[in-house]
């Protein structure tokens, strides 16, 4: 599997495998090699400050009532 998203976080359901998280200061290196629920592979590796993706319900909901306004 090639996933490169650069703009928004992408969900797998993972079934199996092993994720390495290491962090120092404000850096992470994360690796990980997986298996998915359709059996396809994931591997990766990423290494630097990542972007943070809110999806909590509060943010979703104050968004949609600032839109109302």
């Amino acid at each position: 599997m090639d996933t490169n998203t650069e703009t928004e976080g992408t969900f797998y359901f993972i079934k199996d495998g092993t994720v390495k998280i290491e962090k120092s200061g404000d850096e992470y290196e994360i690796t990980l090699d997986c298996t998915l629920l359709t059996g396809e592979k994931l591997s990766g590796y990423f290494k630097g400050t990542p972007k943070n993706y809110d999806y909590s319900l509060k943010k979703t909901l104050k968004a949609k009532m600032s839109l109302k306004r």
